[in-house]
């Protein structure tokens, strides 16, 4: 099948203000934080669930359209998934292990895209955990899903 860009709506779109994410990543764990679009200053948290690969940085707003999936109808200021990705199969050529065929159907390719960065994700499940208003409240829960605390 060829790749597709879906929405993820459990996933609150980051802010268009927001100028970055913070990603703190540990063995298969990987935690993002964005700030999200809601009347008041308000960061996400959510859980990258047994997570293989993660790119963290450009392209920003002004070069989104240089990204490589982008053709596919990516979106700034969104979180989508892009089904039957390229990008997994790569990753699985790379580290194959004899017959272990699963791992590809098993994970998905996320993008995270805000205003200064994108996040590509791959990861078998990307998970909200919650809002909060406390950027730090949510850094310490992060490093505690990832086992560092």
């Amino acid at each position: 099948m060829p790749p597709s860009v879906v929405a993820v709506n459990s996933i609150p779109a980051p802010d268009s203000n927001t100028s970055d994410v913070t990603a703190i990543w540990s063995q298969n764990t990987a935690c993002l934080i964005y700030g999200i679009r809601s009347e008041l200053d308000q960061y996400a948290l959510v859980l990258a669930h047994r997570c293989s690969r993660l790119v963290l940085g450009g392209p920003n707003d002004e070069a989104f359209h240089r990204h490589r999936f982008f053709a596919m109808g990516l979106k700034l200021f969104s979180c989508q998934e892009i089904t039957h990705s390229p990008w997994i199969a790569e990753v699985w050529n790379e580290n194959a292990k004899d017959g272990n065929t699963d791992w590809k159907q098993r994970h998905r390719h996320f993008v995270v895209a805000t205003k200064e960065s994108t996040v590509d994700v791959l990861c078998e499940s990307l998970t909200l955990v919650r809002t909060s208003h406390s950027f730090p409240d949510l850094v310490r829960e992060a490093a505690g899903l990832c086992g560092l605390s």
